[in-house]
Order: structure tokens, then sequence, then C-alpha cells
């Protein structure tokens, strides 16, 4: 599962967070670090387990420069060696800032002479307002488009309209999951109250990761943020973080169970089960699923370690039944590669 990080070139001075996209070079010196220092970190987050996707900014917007990326092959030859460089120091992949200003082809042309296969998601957005359609950029290179329906509609289900309405989340005509980039929220978003972000009520930020990285539809990435108490205030520059883990990938979504709005249940095959309570009291229930029958480590709480669960042990019956309480405003998720031997 992808994990996007800030542009790492040479920027404009400043500690607020947008300086990053303001790039002043192809030099991979900014104020997080050095060369050396990027290409560490790249290499070390493999063992998490996810990986790398930059976030290039081949364009300039609001009357900044323009790298004539649509009159310049010597531009597009130049940001092509760029993205080579990074994947040669361990990037997987790119997310493209403001790809719905850029030209389809353009962008064809600048990934086309990448020394290998990366994943791609471009940010276009869907709307009346919006001159271009995702739909124009699904057949770039191995391009997916970014699916914002997605993060305002997890949006609107955990604060207000109800879990139910998450069934079938991407039949309304959005970008085929084939193509589709899915997510919570994004650095724009998460601070112009459009999606949600780690300061919402009731776990709702959690638990919508815990539901973006069960369902399936798309590819899930997770934004890499941290809290902030004004719209400019820059990323701290010390300590640690807590990354968020994969669950198993499997079959459809299959199992559906939601007896009112604010609580579902549903299942990934034989692969894996989520539940999600979005309620004030605790949810006892039991569910119906594919899974066999053993002993499982719910990943939402803890990990399997040595054979043993550092969280809540979940038992699944003979007939795939299992019977848990999901806390109040909380949820499990269980999987094969979690199953207690």
């Amino acid at each position: 599962m992808p994990s996007a990080v800030s542009p790492p070139t040479d920027h404009i001075t400043g500690d607020q967070w947008w300086t990053d996209y303001q790039p002043v070079s192809y030099e991979l010196t900014s104020k997080r670090g050095t060369p050396t220092e990027f290409a560490s970190m790249v290499s070390t987050y493999p063992a998490v387990p996810y990986t790398q996707s930059v976030i290039l900014s081949p364009i300039r917007l609001d009357g900044l420069a323009d790298l004539a990326t649509d009159t310049s092959s010597n531009v597009r030859t130049k940001e092509t060696a760029y993205g080579n460089d990074l994947i040669s120091n361990g990037v997987k992949g790119f997310r493209l800032d403001s790809a719905k200003s850029m030209n389809p082809a353009d962008i064809a042309s600048v990934l086309a002479g990448l020394s290998s296969e990366v994943y791609i998601t471009q940010e276009v957005i869907y709307g009346a307002d919006q001159a271009v359609n995702p739909s124009e950029y699904t057949g770039n290179v191995q391009g997916d488009v970014m699916e914002f329906r997605f993060a305002s509609t997890l949006q609107s289900a955990f604060l207000g309209s109800g879990l139910s309405i998450l069934e079938n989340i991407d039949a309304d005509g959005w970008t085929a999951g084939s193509s589709a980039n899915v997510f919570v929220a994004d650095h724009d978003t998460e601070r112009s109250a459009s999606s949600l972000n780690y300061s919402c009520p009731d776990n709702s930020y959690t638990n919508a990761h815990v539901f973006l990285l069960g369902y399936d539809y798309g590819t899930p990435t997770v934004l890499s943020s941290y809290e902030f108490s004004s719209y400019d205030q820059g990323a701290p520059n010390n300590g640690t973080g807590t990354c968020i883990g994969n669950t198993g990938e499997g079959g459809c979504v299959s199992d559906w169970q939601s007896p009112s709005s604010e609580l579902i249940g549903f299942g990934r095959g034989s692969a894996g089960f989520v539940a999600i309570n979005n309620q004030n009291s605790d949810w006892d229930a039991t569910f119906t699923s594919q899974l066999a029958g053993g002993s499982y480590c719910d990943v939402t709480s803890g990990n399997l370690t040595n054979n043993a669960c550092t969280g809540t042990e979940v038992t699944v019956s003979s007939g795939g039944d299992i019977s848990v309480t999901v806390p109040s405003y909380g949820a499990i998720a269980i999987h094969t590669g979690a199953m207690i031997s």
C-alpha cells in the first residue's frame, strides 16, 4: 500500500507546509534533509511494510513560474530524469500534483521514459466546475487518478449520513476501481474541511482508514501527516510517528451486514472480515463470514507476534460465524495473515 511523502526537492524558504510545493531546483535537498537522508528513509520503509509515493510538482500555478512542460521537450526530458533519480533512490511511485492542469499527453510523455514501472496517481478532481474530467487521464501509462468523491463520501458517512451508505460506495459512476486511487484525506482536504482529518470526533478518522483498507475498491493510499493548529503550520522536525499497517488482501466485498445506519460488517471472501461501530455504545454481534474456523488477531487493537496476539483475539467458528463485541466508535479487522496457529 503506497504512502505519500512531501516533495523532496529544494524549495523556497519558509516553515509553512506549502513551501514544499514551490521547488526551485531538482536537487534532493530540502528542509527535511539531504539526498543521503532521503535515500536512507526510502530504503528503510519497505520493511514496514509499505512503499513510498513521492509527490511531484511538475508545474506552477496561481501566478507562479511555469516549467513549460507543454511546450518544451527539454523540460519533459528533465522531469523524466528527475523521476529516474528518485527511482534510483528506491522510490516506488509518484503522485502528480495538479495533474488536472497538464495535458494528459504531456504527462504520458514524461512517464514513458521512466526506468521502471512504478505506481502513478494523478490529482484530477471531478466536478461540474472543473475544466477536465478524471476519465481523460485514466489511460496515462500506468496512471491512476485520485477519487476525491471517495473521501467526501467517507466524511459524510462518518459525520452524519450513516455508515450504511457505504455498501455500494462505488456504484454511482465513479472512476473504475482498476484506475482509482482512494484515500481518507490528502494534504489539501485535511485543511479545507472537505474530508475527515485527525481532529474529527468519535474516532472517525481512524475508523475511516479501517474501511479504506478493508473495502474492495481502488488502490488505497494513506496520508503521513501531523497535528496542526493553523492552516500554514509546517511539520514537526522531531519525534516519531506511527503508521497504519496493511490488512489482508483478498476477494470482492462479501457478507455485508448492517442492522442500523451506524453499524456495518463485511468480508473479503475467505481472506478477511471488518466490522465498524459508529455509535456511542458497544455492539454485541454475530457475523456470517467465509473465513476458516480458528483464532485470529484483531489488527486494529494489536499485532500477531510469535504466534501471540498483542490485542484482541477473535474466534471464528467452523461454520464461519464470528461472535464479537465491537467497541463504541471502534472497529475490528481480522484476516488470514493474522491467524493464530
